[in-house]
């Protein structure tokens, strides 16, 4: 794995995502909190569904100057 120290690199492509104390991956209680750190929007999720529905409507947001390799 190549780590890079560009932070401003992957940044549209980039979430943090806190579960919550009660959420249990194994037994499928996926609840928390996900945010799209280029753009700051936040939402709270209590399925993976809606964990996803989130990421992937950013991941398809396209960027003026973006390339698919994450630079620009």
């Amino acid at each position: 794995m190549n780590w890079r120290t560009d932070s401003g690199a992957f940044t549209g492509r980039a979430f943090r995502v806190h579960f919550r104390a009660d959420a249990d991956l194994a037994s499928g209680v996926w609840c928390g909190r996900v945010e799209h750190l280029r753009s700051g929007d936040a939402a709270h999720f209590s399925t993976i569904q809606e964990l996803m529905a989130f990421v992937e409507f950013w991941l398809s947001q396209s960027t003026v100057g973006s390339r698919a390799d994450g630079v620009g």
